[in-house]
């Protein structure tokens, strides 16, 4: 990793990798950078995932070593560094990237975070069918509109027969939320019986359902 640093073109400082790390949502700091070049701290294989992925050299070229023939992962459990650093390689494809950057989109600067209500928006405004629209998602995109997804959305799905995603959309075309708020303020709000009010909101998500399916 010292090598690494030293032979960057920016000259990497502790402190840049530590950032890089945390910008993967790993909470590194100078100090953990330090130990590891040092030897006196192991990493852990979700650490190595996030560091390789933020490579700017492939894995071979990061790990090979002519003086070291194996590695050992745990205990007494050892690999060839061949076959080690083939199992990395392939975590500099970019949707690995792109996942990794989003599992960790609360520790990534606001430019590279993926807007929710702005996706919801941008589909909605789009007038395509719903099932297209999630269709055409990136993985990332239906990660993200996955995350939005509530057990109020995954019941109306399966009585509609439809993905609990589409139910959401629908449910914002309708609201400008997500189905399980808009209960919860019927609630608060004293509207009509909890059993009632179900069925006219399924009612109206069905109607935008079936436009836009």
């Amino acid at each position: 990793m010292r090598r690494y640093r030293e032979a960057n073109a920016e000259q990497l400082r502790a402190e840049d990798v530590a950032r890089m790390m945390r910008q993967r949502g790993v909470p590194w700091t100078r100090n953990t950078v330090t130990a590891i070049e040092r030897g006196k701290r192991k990493v852990s294989m979700g650490e190595l995932m996030a560091f390789v992925s933020t490579l700017e050299i492939s894995a071979h070229d990061f790990f090979h070593d002519d003086r070291i023939a194996m590695v050992r992962l745990a205990g007494d459990v050892h690999m060839r560094l061949g076959t080690f650093i083939g199992l990395l390689e392939p975590l500099r494809d970019e949707y690995l990237r792109q996942d990794m950057d989003f599992m960790s989109a609360n520790a990534l600067p606001a430019e590279r975070q993926i807007d929710k209500s702005e996706l919801i928006r941008s589909m909605l405004d789009s007038g395509d069918r719903f099932e297209f629209l999630v269709d055409e998602l990136s993985d990332v995109q239906k990660f993200v509109l996955g995350t939005l997804v509530t057990d109020a959305e995954r019941r109306a799905a399966k009585r509609f027969g439809v993905t609990p995603e589409i139910v959401l959309l629908a449910s914002h075309a309708l609201w400008g939320e997500g189905l399980e708020r808009v209960r919860d303020r019927d609630g608060r709000a004293g509207n009509a019986h909890k059993g009632h009010r179900t069925r006219d909101l399924y009612d109206e998500l069905r109607e935008v359902i079936n436009q836009r399916l």
